[in-house]
């Protein structure tokens, strides 16, 4: 048999319980049966002492509050942000508030896509532009080159930014993958 350090653990099995309860039986003191099984003497004393006053060798259940959301109901989280990473925590609660009649906190949401690796980052301003898009940036400035000064006249330039004066855009986040930005 391995060491007791190398065997370390939190539970005793149930094989390992029933055969301390036997060799109990069968009159081995405490320190033969802890040697045979390579635990320690205290825990073959609190197996044998369960035994007698509970009749039972069953561990007891573990305590903690149990998960709110299952594991197919976490799996529609991440299917929802791989659809639209745009969504808010918020917006994620509502959803599963709707979908599963359950009412949990947004942070239980951030929590389900930090450990899927979803972590929420501020998207890039401007898109690159694509080869479609560029062509027609382009058209309108090389069809236009020859016009005569007449056509220019009518012509309502402006630029491509938006400009908010009062108040703040706010910044928007997306939940993304680690290195996805540039994926398409």
């Amino acid at each position: 048999m391995a060491t007791r350090k190398s065997m370390k653990k939190s539970e005793t099995s149930k094989s390992e319980r029933e055969l301390v309860v036997k060799l109990h039986e069968e009159g081995k003191s405490y320190q033969e049966i802890a040697k045979h099984i390579n635990r320690s003497k205290s825990t073959v004393h609190y197996i044998i002492k369960k035994s007698k006053n509970e009749g039972s060798i069953l561990n007891n259940a573990r305590t903690g509050r149990p998960k709110k959301l299952t594991s197919k109901e976490e799996k529609l989280v991440i299917r929802e942000i791989k659809k639209n990473p745009c969504i808010s925590a918020p917006q994620l609660a509502g959803i599963i508030a709707v979908s599963f009649g359950k009412d949990v906190h947004a942070e239980l949401c951030r929590r389900i896509l930090r450990n899927n690796d979803y972590h929420g980052r501020i998207p890039r301003k401007k898109s690159d532009v694509d080869k479609a898009n560029m062509k027609k940036r382009l058209g309108l400035p090389r069809n236009s080159v020859d016009k005569d000064n007449r056509f220019w006249d009518k012509v309502i330039s402006s630029d491509d930014n938006k400009f908010k004066f009062f108040g703040a855009d706010g910044q928007h986040h997306i939940w993304r993958k680690k290195n996805v930005q540039l994926e398409k």
